[in-house]
């Protein structure tokens, strides 16, 4: 995967329980969402949520991070 694909976040993080209750609603609301990869930092990837989330929760440009193994690379 790299930078501009578009993944489908398919599984939540096993470790999303540690987050705060409005992040871990925020992954819940984007899951099986289709999102754009805009950067990759140490090997976890970094998605624009913003389409999805900014309106419903708040904020601007909003994006979550997950390892790859959450998505899957959606075909062109």
């Amino acid at each position: 995967m790299k930078i501009g694909d578009k993944v489908r976040l398919v599984k939540l993080p096993t470790w999303l329980h540690q987050l705060p209750v409005l992040s871990q609603n925020i992954f819940h609301h984007c899951l099986y969402g289709v999102f754009d990869i805009t950067a990759i930092e140490e090997g976890v990837l970094v998605l624009d949520v913003s389409w999805l989330v900014d309106n419903k929760f708040g904020g601007w440009r909003n994006d979550i991070r997950v390892e790859p193994e959450y998505v899957i690379k959606e075909q062109p």
